[in-house]
């Protein structure tokens, strides 16, 4: 039988939490940070970024979920109010930064903000990502809060069909121009769920 626990990241998880958080973003990282000769790329700088104690995307932010002992899946979270950076941000050419504009303006204030939940290759189909938004949603109430929302590109079926069975309602889309290295249609939708 599988033994599955959640539990809180550590500084040892940020390599496998850094390649989750490039897998959630769907190609957005890629796009930004890939192919620029003689710079770092996605997998460098999420790396740095989660290192870092004080960015939105840092390790201590983290929960992980293990299958029988082997980190399978991640979900970062705060308050959307008043979040940190995410530590990426000086790296942003600003032709890139420009498109992707409308996805970072778009969120709840007030609520509990998933900024990444990615379940890795092969663990789809064992409820982690069920057991990773619970732990989440437990976590948001225990700090008084009565919502939580996320962000997701619209074409991503398999993760609007878990949120819709968390419970989540999509609230508002915007559109990004489609482009040959980010590959999305129908733009990106903020969901939220009432705790």
């Amino acid at each position: 039988m599988s033994k599955v626990t959640i539990r809180p990241a550590r500084p040892a998880d940020a390599p496998v939490v850094a390649a989750l958080d490039i897998l959630a973003g769907g190609g957005v990282y890629e796009y930004i940070y890939d192919d620029r000769p003689g710079l770092p790329g996605a997998a460098p700088l999420m790396l740095q970024a989660v290192l870092s104690a004080d960015t939105a995307l840092s390790w201590n932010r983290v929960m992980v979920e293990e299958l029988n002992g082997a980190p399978v899946g991640a979900v970062t979270s705060q308050p959307y109010d008043g979040q940190p950076p995410s530590g990426l941000e000086p790296s942003v050419p600003e032709d890139r930064a420009a498109h992707v504009a409308p996805i970072q303006a778009m969120g709840r204030p007030g609520s509990w903000f998933i900024n990444m939940i990615a379940v890795g290759a092969g663990a789809s189909g064992n409820g982690v990502g069920r057991a990773l938004l619970g732990a989440v949603a437990e976590k948001a109430r225990s700090k008084g809060f009565s919502e939580l929302s996320l962000r997701v590109f619209a074409d991503n079926a398999p993760a609007i069909g878990l949120y819709r069975k968390a419970g989540f309602e999509a609230v508002e889309r915007v559109d990004i121009p489609w482009l040959p290295r980010l590959p999305h249609r129908g733009g990106v939708v903020l969901m939220v769920q009432p705790l």
